[in-house]
């Protein structure tokens, strides 16, 4: 295995755990001697130990020996799921697994709150952006949106509360907005100032139009 080195690796373990070779040595049932030519690759801890160094540690056998596991999700290490965009991202983590794309129970319903200038929020929560604060860009959320104005277009799983909005609007619920700079599609009712596109919705949808 290239660059492998077990020993180095355990004697960082060791360090960042405060311990000394003699308490390593003495959690383990060994001799001060054989952590010590552990530690220095020049043998090789039993293989009866390897179970009760992970256990001391809080590590894998993989993240012993270095190598990355395959894991449900999204692991830290091998880099986020996209790039270095500027996008604010709100996403769940469970341990170091991203669960970003994986299903939330119904019964939790988490938040991303914010206050500050934005270029483009996404997020599988709901979202409220204080009052005052721009978005410059787009808004995408899993849930509801609650915000100032929006530079951009607005998506969301459930009602959307905004001021003006430059693009589309699109909710699962109803939309509750100012000025609008495209069209809205809500899965109840609409309510706005303006619409500058269409509007499509389930229920009634008190606005004044202008094209």
């Amino acid at each position: 295995m290239k660059d492998f080195d077990l020993g180095g690796r355990i004697a960082s373990l060791r360090r960042a755990k405060g311990w000394t070779q003699e308490k390593l040595a003495r959690a383990l049932g060994v001799s001060n001697q054989a952590v010590s030519k552990w530690e220095s690759n020049l043998c090789c801890p039993d293989v009866q130990l390897l179970p009760e160094i992970t256990d001391l540690f809080g590590v894998t056998l993989d993240e012993l020996f270095g190598r990355s596991a395959p894991e449900q999700g999204v692991p830290v290490e091998s880099g986020l799921p996209w790039e270095d965009d500027g996008k604010l991202r709100a996403v769940l983590f469970a341990g170091r697994k991203c669960l970003r794309h994986q299903p939330v129970h119904e019964t939790i319903r988490m938040e991303f709150r914010y206050t500050g200038p934005a270029l483009d929020i996404e997020s599988d929560f709901a979202v409220t952006v204080c009052e005052g604060s721009t978005v410059e860009g787009n808004v995408n959320a899993g849930d509801g949106v609650t915000c100032g104005e929006v530079r951009g277009s607005v998506t969301a799983g459930d009602g959307v509360r905004c001021g003006n909005v430059g693009g589309n609007v699109t909710a699962g619920d109803e939309v509750t907005c100012g000025d609008v700079g495209g069209s809205v599609m809500a899965g109840a009712s609409a309510s706005c100032q303006s619409a500058k596109g269409n509007i499509l919705s389930s229920d009634w949808f008190p606005f004044d139009q202008r094209r």
